[in-house]
């Protein structure tokens, strides 16, 4: 597929994704966090999009470290799409190397290229958190000194590869989970999304569907809990159109309680991306 319009769907995904409105405890439209803003996000997309265009040859580790870097230069506020750039690098790297769209065939690259990785992408990859601040990935690696030289040759030694890492948060992260088990919830996105204009409306119910699951940012951040009473809350409002008051009181409350789903939205802008290559040439 054409690099300049891949590179195009994903700076668009990226813009859709934050700019979906209400989407609840998340940045959007209409509310900001105090430490990011909504423009923050918008630099991001932009940054990271043109680093993923000007590097579409390169290996795994290097374009997250690469895009990981123009992510936090474009704005002065917090992370904004680390967990967007791990979803979408496999997926960017695998249309870059077939000829048309097919999501069968594009996870499967993209399955390809992460359980290709080497103890490099690890390396890069682990460099990534020296310049972002993260949650919700598993213990095992927010437990490693991104300063410390011993972890960079623990990782030589033993070998470890971006993939086992990524393994290692199965259990913990959703992130992880999709890059490692084939992007499922990002192909139900998908499959919502599939033939649905990509409108405010379909891009919010989109995105309370996926937060039907218990989010693994507030599992993290908050408690297992609280991010099954968010997931229930958000099931019985799946229904419900993005211009109801039961939404946006939903809205309000988790961001006066601080109840982020990041993750959710993460894999929202891999379901957009998927569902914008799908749409290349139409």
């Amino acid at each position: 597929m054409n690099v300049e319009k891949i590179s195009d769907c994903l700076r668009l995904a990226l813009m859709y994704e934050v700019a979906a409105t209400p989407k609840p405890g998340c940045i959007d439209r209409n509310h900001e966090h105090p430490d990011t803003s909504f423009n923050d996000f918008i630099s991001s997309a932009i940054a990271i999009s043109r680093c993923f265009e000007r590097n579409p040859d390169s290996s795994l580790g290097e374009l997250l470290l690469s895009s990981t870097k123009r992510m936090v230069d474009s704005h002065s506020g917090q992370n904004t799409h680390f967990g967007a750039i791990l979803l979408n690098a496999p997926l960017y790297l695998a249309a870059v190397q077939v000829e048309e769209f097919d999501l069968d065939s594009l996870v499967k690259k993209a399955d390809k290229i992460v359980k290709a990785s080497n103890v490099d992408d690890a390396i890069k990859f682990y460099e990534s958190f020296r310049h972002v601040e993260v949650g919700g990935l598993s213990e095992d690696i927010e437990e490693l000194d991104a300063e410390s030289t011993e972890a960079i040759i623990e990782i030589s030694r033993d070998g470890t590869t971006f993939y086992d890492l990524m393994e290692a948060s199965v259990e913990y992260d959703d992130v992880a989970c999709e890059v490692c088990r084939g992007y499922e919830r990002s192909r139900e996105g998908f499959e919502y999304l599939d033939g649905k204009p990509l409108e405010n409306d379909v891009l919010v119910k989109c995105f309370i569907n996926l937060l039907s699951e218990p989010d693994t940012h507030i599992a993290k951040v908050h408690s297992e809990d609280t991010a099954e009473m968010v997931a229930r809350e958000a099931s019985e409002l799946m229904d419900v159109g993005p211009m109801d008051r039961e939404l946006w009181e939903f809205d309000s409350r988790l961001n006066e309680e601080g109840f982020s789903p990041g993750t959710t939205a993460d894999i929202l802008s891999s379901s957009i991306f998927l569902s914008l290559l799908s749409r290349v040439g139409d």
